[in-house]
């Protein structure tokens, strides 16, 4: 979004991290960024107030005192200096500790905020080995603070509504492919893209092609991710004699390449904010096979481009992977290029600035 957004605002990147990562967004060199690394000290401090957040810490009573703990008067004042010495129009946090920080200064600052949350509902408090368990009342209290809340599907939308009392509004995440590697559909070979991680659901996918591989001998399965999982897949792969049909990458920023050269995408995440990885396919041309979570549902539906399988279910999956390959992959290949034009960044950049003219009272042009 900073890269189409850059074209016409001026844009500061403010992060908290990275010194050594280099570019890996790949952002444009007119763009400035600020690193403000948090000491050793801090990110302690940090974990272990989240720890206890986690246990129910911070209820009603004790939520007001979340911001001065999580975010020590040394951090709040340099996010203070450094809106006002910028001359910021507008502030964005996208990912939820921005926004809490955002938050914890803004009855200190007269600049508009907006928070973008990238997770969906039951991602954050779904169960208590999510990362924000527990912490319905610091999102009460904080989000509510900011100006605008942007949420990734019409399902959180209505959660955040229904149970936070947090009103929204809905913006698809973007894809910035470049429309030069599309699929030819003539490798019988499935792709998954995503971290090697619990929720991405890739257990049930490589149990699912277990499944499927025993009556079809003909399609492989590509898995592009690195995590604290793939060593447990790789061994079960090898333990169920599939190592010549299902192999494991790692991660690359070249993903169009991986994708152009599959039939079939596989999206088997239990729980998403929105799985831009799934559209990314389908701008490559692909037909999905999906899990039945609210944002697929939400997104991939009645558009005759996917095949859905019961998210716990590698039968289910299994069953899904040989629907969709006696298909008309050709036709549902068009589909998806055609509907995945609905999530570039230009588009989906049209709504995020409609947003913004709003908050800051429709002025033309601003700093972001």
């Amino acid at each position: 979004m900073a890269k189409e957004l850059c074209k016409r605002h001026d844009i500061h990147i403010l992060v908290t991290s990275g010194k050594s990562d280099g570019n890996i967004y790949n952002i444009p060199e007119e763009i400035p960024v600020t690193i403000h690394e948090l000491s050793l000290p801090r990110k302690v401090i940090r974990n272990f107030f989240n720890y206890i957040a986690k246990k129910g810490f911070f209820n009603r009573r004790r939520v007001k005192s979340y911001k001065k703990l999580m975010f020590l008067k040394k951090q709040r004042d340099f996010l203070i200096d450094f809106i006002y010495r910028n001359k910021f129009d507008l502030v964005i946090g996208f990912d939820n500790g921005s926004d809490f920080w955002m938050a914890s200064v803004k009855d200190q600052v007269e600049v508009p905020m907006i928070g973008v949350i990238q997770a969906s509902y039951e991602h954050f408090f779904g169960s208590p080995s999510r990362g924000n368990y527990n912490h319905e009342w610091i999102f009460q209290h904080l989000l509510g603070k900011l100006d605008r809340l942007i949420v990734l599907s019409d399902d959180d939308r209505r959660s955040f509504a229904e149970k936070l009392g947090l009103d929204t509004v809905k913006v698809y995440n973007a894809h910035d492919m470049a429309y030069d590697q599309i699929t030819g559909l003539t490798n019988k070979k499935f792709i998954a893209l995503g971290r090697c991680a619990h929720h991405k659901g890739f257990d049930i996918l490589v149990e699912g092609f277990k499944i499927f591989a025993e009556k079809n001998s003909e399609w492989s399965l590509e898995i592009i991710g690195d995590g604290p999982m793939k060593a447990e897949l790789q061994e079960k792969v090898a333990e169920y004699k599939l190592s010549q049909r299902v192999s494991f990458h790692p991660y690359t920023n070249n993903v169009q390449a991986h994708l152009a050269a599959a039939s079939v995408f596989v999206f088997s995440s239990r729980s998403e904010g929105f799985g831009i990885v799934q559209v990314e396919a389908m701008s490559c041309g692909l037909p999905i096979v999906a899990s039945t979570i609210p944002v697929t549902a939400e997104i991939l539906s009645d558009r005759g481009l996917a095949i859905f399988y019961e998210t716990e279910s590698p039968q289910s999956l299994a069953a899904a992977m040989n629907e969709i390959i006696q298909l008309d992959l050709a036709q549902m290949s068009q589909r998806a290029l055609s509907y995945s034009k609905n999530f570039t960044a230009e588009e989906i950049g049209k709504q995020y600035e409609s947003i913004f003219y709003e908050v800051v009272k429709c002025v033309p042009e601003y700093n972001i």
